[in-house]
């Protein structure tokens, strides 16, 4: 019976999703699936994940631990209006501050992307065609080259 009742549950939470969030999500698992981290990334589970829509069949990711989500969620930015003014806001939205080790969100545009320059492999970066189903991009923000 509880059994039922559970299951009953999560038939009727899967059905309250549109047809572009389930999308998102099976695309969000095909790239999990084929992913293979870096070497000296963590597992993927202690990572925040996000992703969004990066142009033609792309999607492009920021994964990132939480400390760091956390030092960029306490950061002011300067956001610059139409009419040449500028305002102090959040560095990092309030939809993506949220998000915990283990989580993964899809967010509206790659603007809304978190990202901070650190060492190591504390932010991975993706880029995936979704049309040829590889990854044009992967690594860990702290090991690219610097000019």
């Amino acid at each position: 019976m509880k059994a039922r009742l559970v299951a009953s549950l999560v038939i009727l939470l899967s059905s309250c999703s549109t047809p572009e969030e389930r999308q998102r999500d099976v695309l969000m698992n095909q790239i999990e699936k084929h992913l293979r981290l870096p070497v000296g990334a963590e597992i993927l589970n202690d990572y925040a994940r996000f992703y969004a829509t990066g142009g033609k069949d792309q999607v492009i990711a920021v994964y990132m631990l939480p400390s760091v989500l956390e030092r960029a969620a306490n950061q002011q930015c300067e956001d610059l209006r139409t009419n040449g003014t500028s305002q102090t806001v959040p560095c990092v939205s309030p939809q993506v501050r949220n998000v915990k080790a283990g989580e993964r969100i899809w967010v509206s545009t790659s603007a809304s992307l978190p990202f901070e320059d650190v060492s190591g492999c504390e932010v991975i970066t993706l880029a995936y065609s979704v049309k040829d189903k590889r990854f044009e991009e992967l690594g860990c923000v702290g090991q690219r080259p610097k000019d």
